[in-house]
């Protein structure tokens, strides 16, 4: 299995890094989206949010191990979008994740930025995948505000601008 990202804390410098690898899917990537490694910045207190953030990333999306989702997602999942505000329970979140994944089994997130500080985990991604019904390259750019609580996510605020943008 190959890894997305990994934890590790930095003791010397008191502070927790986060180090993250993203994968190339099997749709080409223009260079300014390939792959290279980030350091998530984190403080001691927010590691273990990382490491959540982590397990939510390689296991569920990009393993599609779905069984997952009622350990990391708290009892209702909040989900500020575009489109407004709406409330998804484990189950129904899990169910899209299956959707979503049928229709771009190799998704991979790449992501360009992270930090982690208190309850909250942020990311600026690339989504990349192939289309299963047409077999053409995906990208989508984003940028996730993840809260935790418990040490699960429960509330997330999600911006995706349009579908011709590409993070420089």
């Amino acid at each position: 299995m190959q890894r997305f990202f990994r934890v590790r804390v930095m003791r010397a410098r008191r502070c927790a890094v986060l180090t993250l690898f993203g994968l190339v899917a099997s749709a080409p990537i223009a260079p300014a989206q390939s792959p290279a490694k980030t350091e998530c910045r984190a403080t001691p207190a927010a590691a273990e949010h990382a490491r959540v953030v982590e397990r939510w990333i390689d296991g569920v999306w990009h393993d599609g191990r779905v069984a997952l989702v009622p350990e990391i997602v708290g009892p209702t999942y909040l989900r500020h979008e575009l489109n407004g505000t709406r409330s998804v329970t484990p189950a129904e979140y899990a169910a899209e994740i299956v959707a979503v994944r049928r229709a771009l089994p190799d998704v991979r997130f790449l992501v360009h930025d992270c930090d982690a500080v208190g309850d909250r985990v942020w990311l600026r991604w690339t989504m990349v995948g192939t289309g299963a019904q047409t077999g053409k390259a995906v990208q989508r750019v984003g940028m996730q505000l993840y809260r935790l609580d418990g040490g699960r996510l429960v509330e997330t605020w999600v911006l995706m601008p349009s579908t011709d943008m590409a993070w420089p």
